[in-house]
């Protein structure tokens, strides 16, 4: 640790300074990983939204009755929640055999 807490502040994140160059050096990945992670979770918020969007009751309407008559939405979201997670697990599964990348787009 230098005098700066550098030390106490790689341990919070689960780094240190020696291990960092040896996992970047083990898995090159990694950003690749993060990045695809992210894209998972905004289609995922995107579901969510249109979720809230179709099924907003008027004032004065019985809520459990109007789910209930309204089922399709819930279905359409589970799909497709499901169908993402499938996709995201296999992503997960694949980058397990990929260690390295290089810098240049496909095409």
């Amino acid at each position: 640790m230098d005098i700066y807490g550098n030390g106490i502040c790689n341990k919070i994140i689960g780094m240190s300074t020696h291990n960092a160059t040896a996992d970047h050096h083990q898995k090159e990945t990694h950003r690749l990983e993060l990045f695809s992670d992210g894209v998972f979770a905004i289609a995922i918020t995107l579901l969510v939204l249109e979720l809230i969007q179709k099924l907003h009751p008027e004032n004065g309407t019985e809520l459990i009755g109007y789910y209930v008559h309204h089922w399709q939405p819930f279905l359409a979201f589970l799909i497709g929640f499901l169908t993402i997670l499938v996709c995201w697990i296999n992503h997960h599964h694949v980058f397990t055999y990929i260690h390295k990348m290089d810098s240049k787009l496909p095409g």
